[in-house]
């Protein structure tokens, strides 16, 4: 078995412990883990299955849990949130996922710089808060774009001209894209919030003890507030997306009133002309050289007349 590429991290902890961070995508991790973790067959499912949904459960001296956190490597979208398995026993804590996480190379620098994380489940609930730590630059992200679209459309209710109607068009649709990568990062936060609630309701396993109820506190507070802050993003996204519908809907309603504005002024300059158009004896002023000139000035102020009336009923 080659171990090239399979563990990224082998950290020796203060408190005597081990951490291994591995790569989830390795195809020597099952055999790697089978010497490692106690009745390794019965978690190899969960461990390694694809898009393992974050949860917990207790599996022999240890707990399973499975967390999830931002995309922050170069080239990553930071929205399709990494997926973090976990095990750990009092002495023993292995990680891995697909991708390496910002959040276990900052635990990784502070337990090198000397930092001690305590034991398993402590390391377990500060790389929690660390997952949790970094969405913040995601949501400055989206916090950026919802106010460069707020000052968009107050710029056009200012000046209509300052967005076309293909721009509208395009920017309703950069919200509604907005709006379902803030729902894409709420859905992976809030089975976090429920998991570390179940943690601290149910109190698994002989591993935790008194001093981890802070712990779980600090993480769940974090992806709770978290939560509410894109749960008012998510509301913002919705307004915006109204926002630029009314803009839409408002400029209709003005070329549909100044369309009827114009029908209602020559429809009956219209009726007049066609009724001195027919072809029939008895047409008044149908001898009288300046007739053209007096009809002609007639229209025009009875066209200006309608115009103005309409105008100020509008």
């Amino acid at each position: 078995m080659s171990e090239e590429g399979l563990i990224r991290h082998d950290v020796s902890l203060p408190a005597g412990g081990r951490w291994l961070d591995l790569n989830l995508g390795h195809p020597d991790l099952g055999s790697f883990l089978d010497d490692l973790i106690p009745d390794w067959a019965l978690l190899k499912s969960n461990f390694l299955a694809e898009g393992a949904p974050v949860g917990y459960f207790e599996h022999g001296e240890g707990i399973f849990m499975a967390f999830r956190g931002a995309d922050l490597n170069p080239g990553g979208v930071p929205e399709n949130l990494i997926a973090v398995r976990a095990w750990c026993s009092k002495t023993l804590v292995v990680t891995a996922s697909r991708r390496a996480t910002r959040s276990i190379q900052d635990l990784v620098d502070r337990v090198a710089a000397g930092v001690d994380p305590g034991d398993g489940p402590s390391l377990l609930f500060g790389i929690a808060k660390r997952l949790a730590f970094h969405l913040a630059p995601l949501e400055k992200e989206f916090e950026v774009e919802l106010d460069a679209f707020e000052d968009a459309l107050l710029a056009g209710h200012d000046d209509e001209s300052q967005h076309s109607d293909r721009e509208l068009a395009r920017l309703r649709r950069a919200v509604l894209v907005l709006r379902r990568r803030v729902l894409a990062v709420r859905r992976g936060i809030l089975p976090q919030v429920d998991l570390l609630d179940d943690l601290e309701e149910d109190w698994p396993g002989p591993i935790f003890e008194s001093d981890h109820a802070s712990l779980i506190q600090e993480a769940r507070q974090r992806f709770l507030r978290h939560q509410e802050d894109l749960d008012a993003k998510r509301d913002r996204t919705m307004l915006l997306a109204e926002e630029v519908s009314g803009l839409q809907e408002e400029r209709t309603n003005r070329r549909t009133y100044l369309f009827t504005v114009v029908a209602g002024v020559f429809l009956p300059l219209g009726f007049v002309t066609g009724l001195l158009g027919i072809n029939v004896g008895g047409i008044p002023g149908a001898d009288n050289p300046l007739a053209f000139l007096w009809v002609t000035l007639g229209l025009l102020a009875l066209g200006v007349g309608l115009w103005l009336r309409l105008r100020r009923t509008g």
